[in-house]
């Protein structure tokens, strides 16, 4: 196993669950909600998403929710060494059929989307929609989510599109869109879409990118994440 280590608190890391990427870290910094108490991450991996809002939010409770074996392992290890374990709860469970007995004002996920690509590793349900089809993340987010709550994913740009339209369905709509870009000069390679239970007529949306022309950190980044990666 190896450690990715943050400002207050550390990831075991395991081969087979998806290491620390850039993909949670922004999730994770970028999921606005007024004062929340409860919060549900869909496909928790090694638990970066949910230690990460659990520490931004010092009054929020938290399930993280895998099917996997390992994930659910891993989560409750890096749970327990956190400073805020008291807050959090780690759950091995299908989200196909996951129905909490209260509803959460959030809900997070950092869902697979390779729907077509060769399965080629033990990373298979991660990659891939086994385990957790972009049509169940849905109907979960819909079944668990509050009145007033949001549900943050995010995904590729195309991904996303169809996602909002699986959302609409279920009269679901988009709140805010951020864009994320490597640098200014590329094109947008991942999306944060904020949903709600109800039409907002302009989402609000914004990009950012996360390094500058000349290859280093932009401060956007920075200032997203300063307060969790040790070398800012």
């Amino acid at each position: 196993m190896s450690i990715f280590r943050f400002k207050q608190f550390e990831i075991q890391q395991s081969e087979d669950v998806f290491k620390v990427g850039t993909d949670a870290v922004l999730l994770g910094a970028l999921v606005g909600q007024d004062n929340p108490v409860n919060a549900l991450e869909i496909g928790s991996g090694t638990g970066i998403v949910s230690l990460m809002l659990a520490q931004r939010f010092t009054n929020l409770s938290i399930c993280a929710l895998d099917i996997s074996p390992f994930a659910f392992n891993l989560t409750s290890q890096n749970f327990e060494k956190s400073p805020f374990f008291q807050r959090l709860d780690a759950i091995q469970a299908d989200a196909t059929s996951f129905v909490a007995d209260h509803p959460f004002e959030i809900i997070v996920s950092n869902p697979p989307y390779f729907n077509q690509s060769t399965l080629s590793s033990t990373l298979a349900d991660a990659r891939h929609t086994l385990n957790l089809a972009h049509e169940d993340l849905v109907k979960c987010c819909t079944k668990n989510l509050a009145s007033n709550g949001s549900a943050w994913i995010i995904l590729p740009p195309k991904e996303m599109g169809n996602l909002e339209k699986l959302f609409a369905e279920f009269e679901m709509y988009p709140q805010s869109r951020t864009f994320l870009r490597t640098r200014p000069d590329m094109p947008t390679t991942r999306v944060i879409t904020s949903f709600i239970k109800s039409i907002q007529n302009q989402p609000l949306e914004r990009t950012i990118c996360m390094r500058n022309e000349n290859h280093e950190f932009s401060p956007s980044y920075i200032e997203l994440t300063r307060d969790f990666h040790p070398f800012f």
